[in-house]
């Protein structure tokens, strides 16, 4: 870090590189996926759609326990390394299933390849953003921090959507074959990205942090 807390940029790319992988995986879920099942495995929109929606729910029930498990565990010593890590290989598991052909029901692998796309996003995102509010120590250095990080996010977007324009490729159509594509890079981003972001400095939780607990019952509020 540079005088005042100001984070090095090599810093802040380290932090952010990862999200790059994360983008591939969640944009290709949520905006062509659902569409390459439908045309290519048969499965109807209505089907997609509900399983879209018990997924999300699910999503929305289990982020705020990610987010207080999370917080409880950095405040007695621990770090945020751990969902990271975990929160992207489910990722890359659900996002490799995403990419092969169905085993059985084409329904029920869209499912059990959502569930753990999603989950693995909220583990690693939200491990990943408070781990960056740590490390950037003002306002002005968690903007710049979080500029970084979004610019990665929107660079893994740009790739996924450019992979079938590639030399060599069939088609220019987003097809099951680029997902598996996506799936692989995403996987080689994080295999180059994250031993270096686990590198990067924990800084110890502040006062605030560790002088308060919520109960469940606040955190159900």
């Amino acid at each position: 870090m540079h005088e005042h807390g100001a984070l090095r940029l090599s810093t802040s790319l380290t932090y952010a590189a990862p999200v790059a992988a994360t983008s591939l995986f969640v944009t290709s879920l949520g905006s062509v996926v659902p569409g390459i099942y439908a045309k290519t495995y048969g499965v109807s929109l209505a089907t997609l759609a509900a399983i879209t929606l018990v997924t999300r729910l699910l999503d929305a029930l289990g982020d705020p326990l990610i987010g207080w498990y999370s917080d409880r565990r950095r405040s007695c010593g621990g770090t945020r390394r751990p969902f990271v890590v975990a929160g992207a290989a489910a990722m890359v598991a659900g996002s490799v299933l995403l990419g092969l052909t169905p085993v059985g029901p084409a329904a029920t692998w869209f499912a059990v390849a959502s569930v753990l796309v999603y989950f693995g996003w909220s583990a690693f995102d939200i491990a990943h953003n408070a781990w960056g509010t740590e490390l950037a120590p003002g306002y002005t250095a968690r903007s710049r921090l979080f500029g970084v990080r979004a610019m990665a996010f929107y660079a893994g977007t740009l790739v996924l959507f450019l992979l079938p324009m590639l030399p060599g490729q069939p088609t220019s159509a987003i097809t099951a074959q680029t997902l598996l594509q996506a799936a692989v890079v995403g996987t080689a981003i994080y295999v180059l990205a994250l031993p270096l972001l686990l590198r990067l400095p924990n800084p110890a939780p502040s006062p605030a942090t560790t002088s308060h607990h919520d109960s469940s019952r606040e955190l159900l509020r």
